[in-house]
Formats: structure tokens, sequence, C-alpha cells
């Protein structure tokens, strides 16, 4: 009787597991994998998303895959997805998205409100890759379809490649939720653009005031703020002018690549009208191009380290100027303040404060390594 018993409640464990509520399957759905939203001249929102399309090639070979891009307008995300829905063939879906493109002149108005469809739904993939786009963002994944690259793929790789350089960190649409609602930091985006010949390109970081972009950093001040934002990812390479008077310009040019990183930041705010902050950077650094067989030298390597110390402190102060100009606490001065001196950021309206108060930088090189031929 147990044993018959036994198998009875097997059976009814099978019947009840032999099933799936929730299906989604692939045969019945378009997956989205890179979506790019701009404002239209009526100030809509127009949303233009890349769909794969499998076709057979023909004679047995391989299948290969047709690129369309599909676009609609409307008030909201969620209302542009209905559209879409509309005009795809099979059921609009985003849960595998890889990238999500802002075109420059939405970027400047609020994107964090835009993304609340992606934060609300459950199957979002919150993992996707955040750019802005300098010009139209659907333009770009346009012009990639017409030269059959698959923009989802390759803007991937653009920006694995640009965090392993040290442009940009690891950022994607659950990263920068905390951040967007953090009284006491803001947030940068790496930025996307396609040369004359309409190849897409990392050229910069776009800068962020709570949920709107307001200014940029380009080519190595975004290094060299990625290396005082704390950050130093597989490599950070910088190139500085250390020399004058020679007849070919590249040789007063010194390439470093930081082999260590120690940075400081400090908060002085004895009360809520004294408020400023340094930072001091100390980096290690392995020459990889210096047109001067003489580092052997070592007094010349002094003077060097004083060069390089000397430039790099004030490209860091005019990267600190661009950051309170636009209003971006990038550097989280604001968080440190909150952790440090409760009382006095409690009297603070930090946003109204913060592009007035003194931030000082100071960056130290030291030569470690002068390469095999010194």
């Amino acid at each position: 009787m147990k044993i018959k018993r036994l198998s009875l409640t097997a059976a009814a464990m099978l019947f009840l597991l032999a099933g799936c509520w929730d299906q989604n399957l692939l045969k019945d759905v378009r997956l989205i994998r890179v979506a790019a939203y701009d404002l239209d001249k009526d100030g809509l929102l127009k949303n233009s998303v890349l769909v794969r399309r499998a076709k057979n090639a023909g004679g047995g070979a391989a299948t290969e895959e047709d690129l369309q891009v599909y676009d609609g307008t409307g008030p909201s995300p969620r209302s542009i997805r209905d559209v879409l829905d509309r005009k795809i063939d099979k059921r609009f879906e985003a849960s595998k998205l890889r990238v999500l493109l802002f075109g420059e002149s939405l970027a400047k108005t609020d994107i964090f409100h835009l993304m609340d469809v992606f934060y609300r739904d459950p199957k979002s993939a919150i993992n996707a890759k955040v750019l802005v786009v300098e010009g139209e963002a659907g333009e770009l994944i346009k012009t990639s379809a017409e030269q059959e690259i698959k923009a989802s793929d390759y803007i991937a790789d653009l920006i694995e490649s640009a965090q392993r350089a040290t442009f940009t960190r690891d950022i994607n649409i659950q990263s920068i939720c905390s951040e967007m609602v953090d009284p006491g930091q803001d947030f940068t985006l790496p930025m996307i653009k396609t040369d004359v010949d309409q190849v897409p390109s990392i050229n910069g970081l776009a800068l962020f005031d709570t949920y709107k972009m307001t200014g940029k950093l380009y080519g190595s001040d975004a290094v060299l703020y990625q290396l005082m934002d704390n950050v130093l990812s597989k490599q950070a390479r910088l190139t500085d002018k250390v020399l004058t008077g020679h007849a070919y310009p590249f040789m007063d040019y010194m390439t470093i690549d930081v082999a260590g990183l120690k940075r400081e930041l400090s908060i002085s705010a004895p009360d809520e009208n004294s408020i400023s902050a340094r930072l001091t950077l100390k980096v290690n650094a392995k020459v990889i191009e210096f047109p001067h067989n003489e580092l052997t030298n070592t007094e010349l390597v002094k003077s060097l380290n004083k060069k390089l110390s000397q430039n790099l402190t004030a490209r860091a102060e005019a990267i600190i100027s661009k950051l309170q100009e636009a209003n971006c606490d990038g550097l989280a001065i604001g968080r440190h303040l909150i952790s440090e001196h409760p009382k006095t950021w409690k009297k603070l309206k930090w946003k109204e404060v913060y592009p007035n108060i003194k931030i000082i930088p100071k960056v130290q090189v030291n030569i470690i390594q002068k390469g095999i031929v010194s």
C-alpha cells in the first residue's frame, strides 16, 4: 500500500510539472538587440530599433542575417513599443537588449524618466550598455544596418575596448540607476559618433547633472578623469609634451602607461560657506614612447617626472572646471561630504553650492619603468 501511495503522489507531481505557464518562445518574438531614442521636430519621442532576421542563403549554405531598422514615434517609450509591435511581424521583445542609445538632444532633457519602462519591466535587460550619440541615435543604427554592421555586437565590443583602456567604466541600465537618484554624486556616459567614413567610434564622455547631459570630455581627458575618479582598468595611456625646441614636434612628446594609482580625496567643511576639496593622484608610470635614448640620466628622469606632474595637474584643473561648469559632481564630492560632514550637508542646497566650491587637484608622476631601450 505504501508503494502504491508513493507512486500515485509521484504521478501527481509529474502531472503538475509537465508544462510551463510562462512560455516565451523564440519563434514567437523578434529580439531587439539595440534601441535608439531621439527627439523629433515636434518634441515627441522617436524610437529606432534594429531587428535581425534569419534568412536562408540557399544551396545548403549557412543561414545569414538580414538587418532591418524600424521606427516609431509617440509621447512615451511604452506607447512607442505598441506602435513598433504593430509594425514588426512578431512580438516586440527587448529582454535581450545589448545597447541603449540616446541622441544628444534627447540626453539634454531627462533620461531617468525615459528609462522608467526598463526599470518597471521584470524582463528588461538591465545589463544593456547605455551611450550618448553625438547627433541622432537612430541615424547611427540605420547607417550600421546599411553597411551590414551588427551594431549591437560592434558597439558592445567598442565599449569593452574603451573599458580596458580606462576611457570609461562599466556602465549599464542597472549601474547608473543608483547614481541618478543619489543626491551626492552624478554620472557620465560614453559618447559615440560616426566619422567621415560612417564608422562608429567612442570619442568622449557625456557629463550629467542629475538626469540631463550638460557637458562633454574628449580624448585623453576622459582617461585622466577616470583616474581622478579612482578607476584604473587594464591600461591607461597618456601622452604629453615634456620637451620643447626640437625641429620635429613628435620629438617633444612622451607617452606613458599608468602602472599604479593611489588617489586621495579630502573634504574640508568647517561650515556651509567654506567647503573645499583636495584631490591627490599618485601615478606610477611606464614609459612606452620617448624618442630620446637618455632615460639612464637620473636628472633627466627627475625633470620629466616634474614636467609630467605639472602638465597633468594643469589638465586635471581644466577637467574640474568643466565638471563644475556642467554642475556634474562626477567625483562624488557630495557623497564624501554626506559621509564625513552630515550636519553641514543638511544645511546645503548642493546643486547650488557645488559649482562654486574650491577643488584643488595635484598629480604626482613617478617613472618606474623606462622601457628596454634605456
